[in-house]
């Protein structure tokens, strides 16, 4: 965050994730901003069941790029 490649958005808002990018709603503000990937930090427990129901794909990595 520091070195200026990377933009934390603290208590915002996800609205929609598309395949290619994702709208969010940050201070009031809402962005659509490209992305190739979307990291969920969904507590202390995945909610992988829920999210392929939702058609998620979910792909856990320990440690790998």
């Amino acid at each position: 965050m520091k070195a200026g490649s990377l933009t934390v958005m603290l208590k915002s808002k996800i609205k929609v994730i598309g395949e290619r990018d994702i709208h969010i709603e940050h201070d009031g503000k809402k962005l659509k901003l490209k992305n190739d990937a979307v990291i969920i930090c969904a507590g202390g427990i995945l909610p992988t069941a829920f999210l392929k129901n939702c058609g998620i794909d979910v792909e856990t990595k320990y440690g790998t790029a």
